[in-house]
């Protein structure tokens, strides 16, 4: 429960929460077609029913995947208690309430707490009806694994790894007639499920996750399981020396005839996925959750009875102090800047504080709207596109097919579209048409606000009118900025404003003629010093049209950006304005005061 929502939602999830909220027969349909989203629809029903008694904020929907991971070490427990007795048991729930990787998905709105729960109950099952060969464990059994099965197609890992179990153990899934329940069961369900997925699949090209050599796919298998976030500086050493006390243990083990059938099982599991993301884009270590509860209990079973010897036990207290260890620091690393999702919340944030009712956004890819109307609640006039940009005459074409002209400001939003624009062509063609009024970079995501039209018949009603006149004819008429609240420029998120505060000033001439001139804006300190000048974009107004060529009569509108140098101590500033010239200059008229937080 530790920040819960530290992070942002971001594309996946959005997408989660999206298609949560479709009719029922309109979900059903898309995620059985296993294109759009690949999961079945079994968890996207359950977080529909979740959402209609909760709403949608970012606490209760992330807890509803904290509740099902902590069902699932609850089962553990009893896994491990069964199958190597009640210590065990206690361990494996200890290693995985630690575990960064189950931590890391207890917080994210997707199926993997919910596959996390029903692949400890499924293995649970098989235990209990192996043992005690009941119908009733049959029947439970066979029901966890359909269930996992419409929850995420990667429950095959889980199935192959139980077969191999099974077999170890001498004990046949086939001893009829109890053990052909469960298995028409599972056939029943996971057979059309596993034949609609590969028809729909077939003639893709994938182009992220791509497959990986056999050793590298281990060293992503080794840190997943231990830190998961890996943190900068922790050597290769540390992990190798805690990955070589396992498996001199586990040789140990071996040795003494234990933990035979669920090294077989992992090892048939993670064997069976390797190959299969040959063809599939199953590189990413969320695809092993349901393997996770087999490997938890076996390390748990590892370190509490991989023998008896000094020897062994020397081994194994190695072992075990180096895996907490590790996970201590990848707990640490989850709730760390450089583990920051895509900051949707700044995004959405920072475009409501700016926007303008004659405003519109561009969105590319289309898909990355889901997390951004997760946080955008005002109306938003908005055009998305997501296919390939192989050239400048395509990016020329789409562009002139969405109608943009019509909008004050264009808010051009990027996020995912490496695949189908890497030359960056639509930006490269917004910028060729209009000036850029600001540019944000939230993690993981790019918006530029291009200025459409960058003359107004008079002040828009989100600016705070100023009575500023500075020599030569010019005045300012009002201004807008964030930082009404402070500014933290030591804090790592864009907004509220940290160490990027915009200024919008919003000028208006008197005369023409005369020379060039600066019209200047800065933060001053108490004594009158410029601690730091508002600076305008790149490509943006003053470059292409500077002051002289303004016309008489409209308001113009000015952007300029405040970057705060993380050194800039606590006070209160003065946001000052003035205008410098061949024959004209004046004094700095203050015209707001902003807080600068620690």
């Amino acid at each position: 429960m530790h920040g819960l929502t530290y992070h942002s939602i971001w594309l996946d999830e959005g997408a989660a929460i999206w298609i949560a909220g479709l009719p029922l027969r309109v979900l059903i349909e898309r995620t059985m077609a296993f294109r759009e989203e690949v999961s079945p629809p079994l968890y996207f029903l359950l977080l529909k029913g979740w959402m209609t008694i909760t709403g949608d904020s970012d606490f209760t929907l992330r807890f509803f995947s904290a509740w099902w991971i902590m069902v699932g070490l609850a089962v553990l427990f009893s896994i491990g208690r069964i199958a190597f007795g009640q210590p065990v048991g206690r361990l494996a729930l200890a290693l995985g309430a630690l575990q960064p990787y189950l931590v890391w998905f207890s917080q994210e709105v997707r199926v993997y707490g919910l596959l996390f729960a029903l692949s400890s109950l499924a293995t649970l099952g098989l235990l209990r009806a192996l043992r005690r060969n009941r119908w009733s464990d049959w029947l439970r059994y066979g029901l966890a694994v359909a269930a996992a099965c419409y929850t995420h197609l990667t429950a095959l890992w889980m199935i192959a790894a139980h077969l191999a179990l099974t077999a170890w153990e001498g004990k046949r899934l086939l001893r009829p007639p109890r053990g052909l329940l469960a298995l028409g069961i599972i056939a029943a369900a996971g057979w059309p499920l596993a034949l609609r997925a590969w028809s729909s699949q077939q003639g893709t090209v994938f182009w992220w996750n791509p497959p990986q050599p056999l050793g590298d796919a281990l060293h992503l298998l080794w840190t997943t399981w231990t830190v998961y976030q890996r943190p900068p500086g922790l050597s290769e050493v540390l992990l190798w020396i805690c990955l070589g006390a396992v498996g001199i243990a586990w040789m140990g083990a071996l040795s003494k005839g234990l933990l035979g059938p669920w090294i077989l099982a992992l090892g048939v599991g993670w064997g069976l996925w390797y190959l299969t993301s040959w063809r599939f884009p199953l590189t990413s270590p969320r695809y092993w959750m349901s393997l996770t509860p087999l490997f938890l209990v076996g390390l748990a079973a590892l370190i509490a009875r991989g023998g008896h010897s000094a020897w062994s036990r020397a081994w194994r207290v190695v072992a075990l102090a180096g895996w907490v260890g590790l996970s201590f620091l990848g707990l640490r690393e989850l709730w760390s800047p450089r583990s920051a999702k895509e900051d949707w919340r700044g995004a959405a944030a920072w475009i409501s504080a700016y926007v303008g009712p004659g405003d519109g956004a561009l969105f590319f890819a289309e898909y990355i709207r889901f997390p951004f109307f997760h946080y955008y609640r005002k109306p938003l006039d908005h055009r998305a596109f997501a296919h390939p940009i192989p050239d400048r005459s395509e990016a020329e074409g789409t562009l002139n097919t969405l109608g943009l002209e019509r909008y004050e400001t264009l808010w051009y939003i990027r996020a995912h579209a490496d695949w189908a624009d890497p030359q960056d062509w639509v930006d490269q063609m917004l910028r060729s048409r209009y000036p850029v009024r600001m540019e944000i970079f939230p993690e993981k995501i790019r918006i530029r606000a291009y200025a459409i039209r960058w003359q107004r018949a008079d002040l828009p009603p989100e600016a705070r009118p100023t009575a500023v006149a500075l020599p030569g004819g010019w005045f300012l008429r009002g201004l807008q900025h964030a930082g009404g609240r402070g500014v933290r420029p030591r804090s790592w998120g864009v907004f509220p404003p940290t160490r990027q505060l915009h200024l919008v000033l919003y000028w208006q001439r008197a005369s023409t003629g005369g020379p060039e001139v600066r019209l200047r804006a800065a933060l001053m300190d108490r004594e009158g010093h410029i601690r730091v000048e508002a600076l305008p974009p790149r490509d943006g107004l003053i470059s292409r049209q500077p002051p002289s060529r303004w016309p008489v009569g409209p308001i113009i509108v000015d952007d300029r950006d405040l970057f705060l140098p993380e050194d800039l101590l606590p006070d209160r500033y003065r946001l000052a304005v003035w205008i410098e010239g061949p024959d004209v200059a004046s004094a700095p008229q203050t015209v707001d005061e902003i807080d600068v937080l620690p």
